[in-house]
């Protein structure tokens, strides 16, 4: 099994207090559209991973700095 992992920041996308939604929109779109890419470009050690991979596309995607976007 590949999972292919990634994470937003989400004290970066706090603009004067608040969270820039179109700002956040942007990101996740384009952390997705990135995590998908990786799946057609990574290197797999064997032949069912990459298979696997292909085929149910996984990916996941967290979140990080949310005590500091709390705090902003």
């Amino acid at each position: 099994a590949v999972c292919n992992l990634g994470s937003i920041n989400l004290s970066v996308h706090v603009v004067e207090g608040n969270i820039n939604d179109a700002m956040l929109a942007d990101t996740l779109e384009i952390a997705i559209r990135m995590l998908d890419n990786v799946i057609n470009i990574n290197f797999y050690p064997t032949a069912e991973a990459r298979t696997s991979n292909i085929r149910h596309r996984p990916v996941g995607l967290g979140q990080m700095g949310l005590q500091d976007a709390l705090f902003k």
